[in-house]
């Protein structure tokens, strides 16, 4: 007779902290669909006490998978929400090769470091004089504005501003040149 195998518990350490105005959610190790839940807790947190100014660094992510895309698309849409930002440290291929393959890269702010991206969220509120109110300058780092950098080299990665929601299909602009472009999941009429 066999023993049913227990899972391994997740190995992922996630550690809550405070820098200036800003709050940190600092990660290491796997962030996959069995250890996400504590994450997703502790940006909820953050993002509820206020200022909605959140850095994620996930420099010391050994894995990457979906939900930790979802994690961070949602954390960037409440803190917009709510007049703050998201600012992502990754500097490794486990967490950048999905970004960018999924082009999340052209929507959040990666950063190299977490002094570069406590950087960039300390001038949302110099500029405003609050991190809730006042809108972000063209160019920001906040703004999805185009920006040149990379991890490599310290800037944000941004590829451009988007409108619309690329995820659920809706209309997008093309960073690079600006243009309109299509979804390009073909729609399928019922009746047809």
């Amino acid at each position: 007779m066999t023993e049913p195998i227990e899972p391994p518990p997740f190995d992922l350490d996630v550690r809550v902290g405070r820098a200036g105005d800003a709050h940190v959610v600092a990660l290491s190790g796997e962030l996959d669909v069995d250890s996400a839940p504590p994450v997703h807790a502790a940006v909820d947190d953050a993002l509820r006490a206020g200022p909605p100014l959140l850095v994620l660094d996930l420099s010391e992510v050994v894995f990457f998978g979906s939900p930790g895309l979802s994690l961070l698309l949602g954390a960037h849409e409440r803190a917009l929400g709510a007049g703050g930002a998201v600012a992502v440290v990754a500097d490794r291929r486990p967490v950048l090769r999905p970004l960018e393959v999924t082009g999340v890269t052209a929507v959040l702010d990666i950063y190299a470091s977490r002094a570069e991206a406590l950087d960039a969220l300390g001038s949302v509120v110099q500029r405003t004089g609050s991190p809730a109110t006042g809108s972000p300058a063209p160019g920001d780092a906040t703004t999805g504005s185009p920006a040149t950098g990379s991890p490599a080299t310290g800037g944000p990665t941004t590829g451009g501003p988007t409108t619309g929601d690329a995820t659920t299909g809706g209309p997008t602009t093309d960073p690079a040149t600006g243009s309109p472009t299509t979804d390009p999941t073909p729609t399928t009429d019922p009746n047809a």
